[in-house]
């Protein structure tokens, strides 16, 4: 599961049409990172996505890697931007659908709390 960071402030700030972009942005940069990971990718709903791989990479470095990539090509278009991912591993046909997006979004949660408590320190010591 990849989600946008601080997605709302993005289109509270900039408007609706920079928000489509950024969402337009992610979803190249999951594209290509799933292109390479010969993966499967998509929008989840919001500014959430999906990304289904059988290889076992550093996908958040990749993903937001991709993202800072294509975001130089637009700087002047889209804000600096950042995602969260969580992750779950199938080994075994036990285990369904629906558990796995479970485990993947209780994992991206616990990263998106890392991330608000990250922001806030930095806040603290501005």
């Amino acid at each position: 599961m990849i989600d946008v960071n601080d997605f709302k402030l993005v289109n509270d700030k900039f408007g609706h049409i920079v928000g489509d972009r950024t969402l337009q942005l992610v979803a190249d940069a999951l594209r290509n990172v799933s292109d390479r990971l010969h993966g499967f990718c998509a929008r989840y709903g919001g500014d959430e996505f999906v990304l289904i791989t059988s290889e076992n990479a550093q996908v958040q470095e990749s993903i937001q890697h991709e993202v800072n990539s294509l975001r130089e090509k637009c700087a002047d278009l889209i804000p600096t931007i950042s995602v969260c991912t969580g992750s779950a591993e199938c080994r075994s046909g036990a285990v369904t659908a629906t558990q796995l997006i479970t485990q993947a979004d209780e994992q991206l949660y616990v990263q998106k709390e890392i991330f608000h408590g990250k922001r806030k320190e930095n806040e603290a010591d501005k």
